[in-house]
């Protein structure tokens, strides 16, 4: 369920849709059933959910902290991080290939 869960993470690239014919909606539903915390963020929580049950979910995607407070080991009232936008913005100048790929070496 991992591998699916990411693989929905990713979006609907070519590999995302093949796997969904493979597969099938039932697994892809228990992988979204199954998420772990922070490998879906709104956007794609949202989108699967309206792909494959044909609504919006009913509960924000998991988070750490949310998983942390229904185990009872966070006090109900412990605030969430904040909203980060994804994916996350370039903070520096753009780098092209030839340039990253020494980094590689």
């Amino acid at each position: 369920m991992t591998f699916l869960g990411n693989l929905m993470r990713l979006g609907l690239g070519e590999e995302t849709l093949l796997a969904l014919d493979l597969f099938g909606e039932a697994v892809f539903r228990v992988a979204l059933r199954h998420a772990r915390p922070g490998v879906l963020h709104p956007r794609m929580w949202k989108y699967w959910h309206l792909r494959l049950h044909g609504e919006p979910p009913r509960r924000p995607p998991p988070t750490v902290i949310a998983e942390m407070k229904a185990a009872e080991v966070l006090p109900p009232d412990a605030p969430e991080a904040p909203a980060r936008p994804w994916p996350p913005l370039p903070t520096g100048p753009k780098r092209g290939y030839r340039e990253c790929l020494p980094a590689c070496d």
